[in-house]
């Protein structure tokens, strides 16, 4: 699916079981160091889409959001089989991005790191990341399962990974 002019690609999901899925063809791109920010409205499907991307990943483990320990760490591999380190953060409760620091960001460059809320910290992420933003329904339209999912790649790295034919 190419890119659009803007860099991005929206999807709609419509259920929790298509938010999975959609987070294990996006982790077939994922690769050392990616960092991912997702942004949403509570409840609209962030740590379900970070479970999709886990077992793209391989990862074994049970994923849950770490709101209350801002940081948990798993080890997968990539679509090569290659071990992959992954941190998946929520950085909601901190009150100060230099609450950032203690989360060790920097001190693991090769881990993928996919950050909940990552949004509100978007000044001191990194410039080549991919910001997923996953959206609720209306209220009137009353499908509360169906969710839009919005890649914006930033710098080169995503936009040319998104820009080839991956969605199959």
């Amino acid at each position: 699916m190419p890119v659009d002019q803007d860099h991005t690609i929206t999807i709609t999901t419509t259920s929790p079981e298509e938010t999975k899925a959609f987070g294990q063809v996006l982790a077939g791109l994922i690769e050392q160091g990616d960092v991912l920010s997702l942004a949403g409205d509570l409840g609209a499907g962030k740590t379900c889409l970070v479970q999709g991307i886990a077992q793209g990943l391989n990862i074994t483990e049970p994923l849950t959001s770490p709101s209350f320990l801002l940081r948990k760490d798993y080890s997968g591999t990539d679509a090569n089989g290659n071990r992959i380190d992954f941190a998946h953060l929520d950085i909601y409760r901190l009150d100060t991005l230099h609450d950032l620091d203690v989360l060790g960001l920097d001190d693991t460059p090769d881990t993928v790191a996919v950050i909940e809320w990552g949004d509100a910290a978007h000044e001191v992420l990194p410039n080549d990341r991919l910001d997923i933003h996953i959206a609720l329904p209306p209220l009137e339209e009353g499908d509360d399962e169906q969710r839009t999912i919005t890649l914006i790649p930033q710098g080169n790295h995503w936009a040319a990974k998104l820009n080839q034919d991956w969605m199959t």
